[in-house]
């Protein structure tokens, strides 16, 4: 019996970091390639950062984050971004695994799709894929926080990613 308890307790233990895994796999394969810029912060700098911001509710929300990392490829050819990257990459695990699809967002020729790994209420990993044709990015932000602090990231933000948070007050609203 305690066999097969301790075979459980690691499957699930492998299963649980398996999510983690998977992003941190794709920044370390595109890392270092040509047209690739790959950006990585941790906590220390990210609370730093969140000094600067004057707003104590903007302070409060970047001090639940501990990582931010950013992939960003650029192909010249203009192809189709889900052809051979890793948005298509990214799309097909998140859409067999336990990440919630919290919103879309269509511009013209851009497309993002953002994920949320949740435990309770709170959300440990949000993830936002996506680009235009000839560009794609991957966003990656861990920590303990809320849809509320997203949205707070996103009014603060500044960046053209991380506004489109702000349109999660809508969902905020209703939860």
């Amino acid at each position: 019996m305690k066999q097969i308890v301790l075979a459980f307790l690691l499957a699930l233990s492998s299963s649980c970091g398996f999510g983690q895994d998977f992003f941190d796999s794709i920044f370390a394969k595109y890392s270092g390639q040509s047209n690739v810029v790959s950006i990585s912060i941790g906590k220390d700098l990210l609370k730093w950062a969140a000094s600067m911001d004057s707003s104590s509710e903007a302070q409060e929300s970047v001090n639940k984050l501990h990582e931010l990392k950013i992939l960003v490829r650029s192909n010249e050819n203009k192809a189709s971004i889900t052809e051979q990257t890793f948005t298509g990459d990214v799309l097909s695990f998140v859409e067999k695994s336990d990440y919630l699809k919290l919103m879309e967002v269509v511009d013209s020729d851009t497309k993002l799709n953002f994920y949320a790994k949740k435990s309770g209420k709170t959300i440990t990993h949000l993830v936002m894929v996506g680009g235009e044709p000839g560009e794609e990015i991957l966003l990656s932000l861990k920590g303990d926080f809320t849809t509320k602090d997203l949205v707070t990231i996103g009014k603060n933000g500044g960046s053209d990613g991380l506004s489109h948070l702000a349109k999660l007050k809508t969902l905020e609203e209703k939860h």
